[in-house]
């Protein structure tokens, strides 16, 4: 609820000729920090229609479990459809050179703009990628039009949800606003520093319905032709042509989730530091990193953007005596199987392994020196317990059924008090907060190994540290 009561303000103000600029400035950053939110649930939901649609398409019955999630998944589809129809709306306008948009800064009204048509690709994403296939299944087609009072679900949404797709309005609209941004862009080159600008400019270019919709000549051929044109161009955009549903699959796990990345890690494929730190973790261990690389690295604030925790080797586990642990014997062949870093993904919260983590540019190894074996024990059993949560798209750390990346460090080291940011009404902690308690007086944890920019920083790097993340 608190999400539109930020959008039904900006709304009013952004035609109030007497708003301040100010006004604008500080109610867009308020709201970018929603929007990033938003996105970051739809990748996630995106993701998972895919991967169900995969399992399911070929399945005879549906099972009680899978009417349930595919219920769900629709739901929560629509309720997102509406919340990036809000942002839509909320900025459209600012596209035209009224009166009052005359009087906001052009940086401002860029980002509006862009919050606006990132909000429109993201809707065309949506359905040409996930939205479609289950469109264009017979039986789930009719299973979700249908309609479901557990879900205080309508007939026809599925196939109201695509109705902007089809329309040519819509379209023009969108064009109108990748005009203005292709207009802007020496300016947008110009204020690269400005995250919250990269953030919004680097979304927008890694949507495929953009170049698709940004061909001039396809697209005034096309203006008022059936929507199945631009969805097959979309489609075949995303799929470099191929037309089968495996190819499609993987596509979508690739830039159409968010997940876009310029190169590798400098860390990536480095066996040497993978061997030293295999040898140098301990349980507990908290690691940082940094992907510069990567566009959910632009809006997190400070140095790094993602933690998690070095859950242990099967030899550490047994000699702690919690191998056969019923927290821990899930896990047994994912650890066995050197899977033994625990991080919450958009897709939850997963054990990885180390090769797969060394995607990145920097890391710091954070460790915590005063537990005893009982603390330790403790520790790595509530670790292994959040493993399967849901992610928290809501950053909020008295959220306990979800959670996000930085919060498993505030949920298992319950014996520190951890420094939060208050946003927007939620206590949130960042993988900066946690390097805090480094250079606290007394500290309990401690730097144990630095990496930056790809390389082992050997010569005081805990002052180096300091320096990358201004403590």
């Amino acid at each position: 609820m608190k999400r539109f009561v930020v959008f039904i303000a900006l709304t009013l103000i952004g035609f109030n000729a007497e708003a301040k600029i100010t006004d604008h400035n500080k109610l867009l950053s308020a709201q970018l920090l929603e929007f990033q939110q938003a996105m970051e649930e739809t990748f996630a939901l995106r993701q998972a229609a895919v991967s169900f649609f995969e399992k399911i398409q070929y399945t005879p019955v549906l099972s009680g479990d899978n009417m349930v999630i595919l219920g769900q998944g629709m739901d929560d589809n629509l309720r997102l459809q509406h919340a990036l129809m809000i942002y839509q709306q909320s900025y459209q306008a600012w596209v035209r050179n009224t009166q009052n948009v005359k009087q906001l800064e052009r940086l401002t009204r860029i980002k509006g703009v862009l919050i606006a048509l990132n909000a429109s690709l993201a809707l065309y994403d949506n359905y040409a990628l996930a939205v479609y296939l289950y469109e264009k299944n017979p039986r789930l087609n009719a299973i979700l039009n249908t309609g479901d009072q557990s879900f205080d679900r309508k007939r026809s949404e599925l196939f109201k949800s695509g109705v902007g797709f089809h329309s040519s309005v819509n379209r023009q609209k969108i064009r109108q606003a990748i005009t203005f941004i292709d207009a802007n862009e020496t300016f947008i080159r110009e204020m690269a520093d400005d995250d919250e600008l990269a953030y919004l400019y680097t979304l927008m270019q890694m949507s495929p319905s953009l170049y698709v919709l940004k061909d001039r000549a396809n697209f005034l051929k096309n203006l008022h032709s059936d929507f199945t044109f631009y969805l097959r161009q979309i489609v075949n955009y995303s799929t470099l042509g191929g037309k089968d549903t495996v190819n499609f699959i993987s596509m979508v796990f690739g830039n159409t989730v968010g997940i876009v990345q310029t190169r590798k890690g400098k860390l990536y494929n480095q066996p040497e530091i993978e061997a030293y730190l295999k040898t140098h973790l301990k349980p507990l261990d908290i690691l940082l990193e940094k992907t510069p690389f990567r566009l959910t690295d632009k809006l997190i604030p400070g140095h790094f953007g993602h933690a998690a925790i070095w859950l242990g080797t099967k030899t550490e586990l047994i000699e702690l005596g919690i191998w056969d642990h019923p927290d821990i014997r899930p896990y047994h062949p994912q650890i066995e199987d050197g899977r033994m870093i625990v991080e919450a993904l958009r897709s939850g919260v997963k054990i990885n392994s180390l090769a797969d983590f060394m995607n990145i540019d920097d890391l710091a190894v954070i460790r915590h020196n005063h537990l005893s074996a009982t603390m330790t024990r403790e520790y790595i059993l509530r670790t292994a317990r959040q493993i399967g949560k849901s992610y928290d798209f809501n950053f909020d750390v008295e959220e306990q059924e979800r959670i996000v990346c930085s919060e498993i460090a505030y949920v298992v080291f319950t014996d520190l008090n951890w420094p939060t940011q208050k946003t927007l009404g939620r206590h949130t902690i960042s993988p900066d907060n946690i390097v805090q308690k480094v250079f606290m007086d007394n500290p309990k944890l401690s730097l144990t190994a630095f990496f930056h920019d790809g390389e082992i920083v050997d010569i005081e790097p805990k002052q180096r540290l300091a320096d990358l993340t201004g403590l």
